[in-house]
């Protein structure tokens, strides 16, 4: 089995643009094929979709909640060599933020869908990259109504928040049309609620 832990945020920048590029076709066809277009994205309905179970420390007896909080203080995934079994198991305790939650739900997936082995050089970077792209894409922050709260809009914390307007804003520096991934969502997404716990 392979067991990954949530690492920290910003370590993205060293990916390439080439691969931030393949992880972002990634998410599209994720959202595409499992019919995910409704945001803010919810975690549970995509782990759902994907057939991987979230399991709260508060549902696990006390030797295992131990266990699990040594492993990581927020989130991490347990999985299969052959990646077709998944299980993420989050902190759910007292002083568990709404925000990270989601945060480090994606970024347990993003191990998932991407496929990352436990030796993998980047895996931190791009499941970090995964994790914010998918909760906040760059096309749609850019086209988020001006005045509205990245963060609030997004059900995102505002550091994250942070790093999406910044990578948002390196893509329209870019320039040139909108690749056709970027396309797609701003022509599929829909705006319905999600979340990974206790909001609908």
């Amino acid at each position: 089995m392979i067991v990954t832990a949530r690492k920290s945020l910003g370590a993205w920048s060293r990916l390439t643009r080439e691969k931030q590029i393949e992880i972002e076709i990634a998410i599209k066809e994720l959202i595409e094929d499992y019919d995910l277009v409704q945001y803010p994205q919810s975690i549970h309905h995509t782990a759902q979709a994907l057939g991987v179970e979230l399991r709260a420390y508060s549902a696990l007896d006390e030797e295992h909640r131990s266990l699990a909080r040594e492993a990581s203080d927020d989130a991490f995934n347990i999985t299969t060599p052959d990646m077709t079994t998944a299980v993420i198991a989050f902190e759910d305790g007292m002083g568990s933020m709404y925000e990270r939650l989601r945060f480090s739900g994606g970024h347990e997936l993003g191990h998932i869908v991407l496929g990352h082995a436990e030796d993998y050089p980047d895996r931190e970077p791009e499941a970090d990259y995964f994790s914010g792209y998918f909760l906040a894409p760059h096309p749609l922050v850019l086209c988020a109504p001006r005045g509205v709260s990245v963060a609030d809009r997004f059900g995102i914390s505002a550091s994250c928040a942070g790093f999406a307007v910044d990578q948002a804003h390196d893509r329209r520096l870019e320039g040139g049309p909108w690749l056709p991934h970027e396309r797609w969502l701003l022509e599929h997404t829909v705006w319905k609620g999600g979340g990974l716990i206790g909001r609908p």
